[in-house]
């Protein structure tokens, strides 16, 4: 009766759920922790493999895939209880992170006033250039600072209205590639 009551347990039903995880740079160990209410133990397993047991366990991923880790509760009678089930999906981030917007409006209200780049992972200050051009190809702005932002003037004088060619030199973090990214901004006022 013990086995049939534990067989009838573990395939009435299994909570299926998915998580999807990009792994950043040192950014790959996750916690995770289950609900799983039985007097007994808990045992999880990832692809099938027993990994540790207890109410949460970390994960280190160290390399990008499909994963599928299992929770499975056990009361004291060694019966199984409803598994849960995550299967998540790891995919790489890009190790460069910045936006740069397309547009900015100098018209001295108190919105979008300056413009620049905004980085927030991979690319190092060291060597980092951003200039500005007119369609003719002039430099009217350059900065070695990426904080530093773009205020539309000129020789203290704002500019006109119209699509302007930036340029940005920056090295990578990583591995100290350098690279050059380009666009265009439009000044509306």
């Amino acid at each position: 009766m013990k086995k049939l009551l534990c067989l009838f347990l573990f395939l009435t039903f299994t909570c299926f759920s998915q998580h999807e995880l990009e792994m950043c740079e040192n950014n790959n160990t996750v916690t995770y922790s289950t609900t799983i209410d039985m007097n007994g133990t808990i045992q999880w397993y990832l692809n099938g493999n027993p990994i540790g047991q207890g109410s949460d366990i970390n994960i280190t991923y160290d390399n990008v895939g499909d994963y599928q880790l299992v929770a499975v509760g056990a009361n004291e009678l060694g019966c199984e209880g409803i598994p849960v089930v995550l299967n998540i999906i790891v995919t790489q981030c890009d190790p460069l992170i910045y936006w740069i917007p397309n547009s900015f409006t100098p018209d001295g209200n108190e919105f979008n006033q300056v413009w620049g780049p905004t980085i927030t992972n991979g690319i190092s200050i060291e060597g980092f250039k951003f200039e500005v051009y007119t369609r003719w190809g002039e430099l009217i702005w350059e900065s070695f600072d990426p904080e530093i932002k773009w205020d539309g003037t000129y020789n203290n004088k704002l500019v006109p209205d119209g699509t302007y060619l930036w340029k940005m030199n920056f090295k990578s973090l990583k591995n100290s590639e350098k690279s050059l990214v380009s666009g265009y901004v439009t000044i509306i006022k």
